[in-house]
């Protein structure tokens, strides 16, 4: 109809001009003036924005192609192992070629020495967005440096808590309920009281003594007093003496955590010299339903395979597991998304933290149809599906573990106390790393005491951290031996207390 009232009206305008010049000749303006007119200028399209960002976790893969259309974007993402990021990212700064824009990486990757250098300051950006508002209050602060500056923004929630089997419950208690079964968790005596049950039915309360870590807290936490020297709680003797209680009584299998064997006791019993172990409970963060519970099992061929969500099944005990709380809440396996602080591309990376973390509406949708917990406080709360999951038997995860991520403080483990000072992370990680070789040695019957065992940790501690890495504000760590106090090795020197 436009076409036809255009040439209607050019008609027109030509006759008019017609008449007034006869010199004018009308079958030869007819063809330019049409063209001029009707001629439409192509539409400009602009070249898809590239971005490169490196990932130690295929959670995002589902939802890019949904952000490049909303952003016009080109996103390619590499896959790469974690312990490779940092020396990997060191050469390849170096070279200048092929620098990823954005990481997700975990909260301890986040904050190497290594890395500090990489990230762009993110407060601004994390102001804007009302982060201290918005975000499960533990994920936000982990995702900040030494100097509170924001580094890091996290997109999901990781509690931990006990996955148990409900057969084996049943068998050994009567019963499988999770708001009952929290009560069979809730002390050393209780923990000694369910294990004992499930003894007589043939099965370890935990696959190893290490586990009982959880049920102390703040066991391996550390500060230094005012001469440098490491203080230890009295919660870590605790934890020695229920390691020494648990393997008298023999009431957790033998099972290394993370190894093949442990994967294997998730989905049947374990042959060992003297037995085959069947194991009760582990305890997990929420990331590990998807990632090693549902994945471990015989089966060749997938159980359930949804392609759309990402969710795979190989574990034939499907349905038997539920989970319930841990009495002292605690988290692993942070992860957090960080922005290339010289990138090219740090709007788009930014629009990337944006849709990811802080678009309500994608993020409703995204964590809907996966595992995940949305560290979005607005998303969290409305997590709900009454109709549960199946692989736990009808029990709804998000609303437990959305519960339990709500009550999570920040574990600054990242970090020793000392003063109005604070010391790097791989201090507190070298720290632990002489905690959980004391506690093994223990394990093994290396010690005849436990005085003897934290004596032990305190001088190797103090031996071999560098006066660089334990230097603060003027003040270095000392060895017990060169204190005032280190000729007399008494259990006092063991107690103290530390700033949580």
């Amino acid at each position: 109809m436009k076409g036809i009232i255009i040439s209607f009206l050019l008609s027109l305008s030509i006759l008019g001009l017609a008449g007034c010049n006869k010199d004018i000749e009308a079958k030869d303006t007819v063809p330019k003036v049409i063209e001029d007119i009707t001629q439409e200028e192509e539409p400009v399209v602009e070249e898809p924005e590239q971005m490169l960002i490196w990932s130690y976790t295929d959670d995002i893969l589902t939802e890019i192609q949904s952000f490049e259309e909303a952003y016009n974007a080109d996103v390619t993402v590499e896959i790469i192992e974690m312990q490779g990021i940092a020396p990997m990212l060191k050469g390849i700064i170096k070279s200048g070629q092929g620098i990823p824009d954005l990481l997700i990486v975990d909260e301890e990757t986040l904050h190497l020495e290594t890395m500090s250098d990489f990230w762009a300051d993110l407060s601004d950006f994390a102001m804007d967005f009302k982060a201290s508002e918005r975000l499960i209050p533990y994920v936000l602060e982990g995702g900040m440096n030494e100097e509170n500056h924001v580094i890091g923004l996290g997109y999901q929630g990781t509690p931990m808590a006990i996955f148990y089997r409900r057969s084996a419950a049943k068998e050994a208690l009567g019963f499988d309920d999770p708001k009952t079964m929290v009560e069979q968790f809730s002390s050393t005596d209780k923990l000694l009281e369910t294990a004992e049950d499930l003894q007589g039915v043939g099965y370890k309360l935990f696959s190893d003594i290490y586990s009982l870590r959880y049920f102390i807290p703040n066991h391996d936490q550390w500060s230094l007093n005012d001469e440098g020297e490491l203080v230890i709680d009295e919660q870590a003797r605790s934890f020695l003496e229920m390691i020494k209680t648990f393997q008298l009584e023999e009431y957790v299998g033998y099972i290394p955590e993370w190894s093949n064997y442990w994967l294997e006791s998730m989905h049947g019993p374990v042959a060992t010299e003297d037995e085959d172990v069947k194991v009760f409970a582990y305890v997990l963060p929420s990331w590990a339903l998807r990632h090693v519970l549902m994945l471990v099992g015989d089966s060749e061929e997938p159980l359930v395979k949804n392609e759309e969500t990402g969710v795979t099944i190989y574990n034939e005990t499907m349905g038997d597991w539920a989970l319930t709380e841990l009495i002292h809440p605690t988290y692993m396996g942070s992860t957090y998304m960080g922005v290339y602080k010289e990138s090219e591309h740090l709007e788009m990376a930014k629009n990337f933290l944006d849709y990811m973390i802080f678009n309500q509406e994608h993020v409703r949708a995204w964590m809907e149809g996966s595992d995940m917990i949305s560290a979005l406080s607005e998303v969290q709360v409305n997590q709900e599906f009454p109709e549960g999951n199946a692989f736990l038997g009808g029990q709804d995860y998000h609303r437990m573990f959305g519960n339990i991520a709500q009550v999570l403080q920040f574990n600054p483990d990242r970090v020793i106390q000392k003063g109005q000072g604070v010391l790097p992370y791989e201090t507190q990680a070298k720290i632990n790393k002489y905690y959980e070789e004391v506690v093994m040695n223990f394990i093994q019957g290396d010690y005849h005491t436990i005085d003897e065992a934290l004596k032990d940790l305190r001088e190797n501690s103090m031996n071999n951290l560098s006066e660089n890495e334990a230097h603060d504000g003027g003040d270095t760590i000392s060895s017990p031996e060169n204190s005032e106090d280190s000729e007399t090795d008494t259990e006092d020197d063991t107690e103290g207390t530390i700033q949580e």
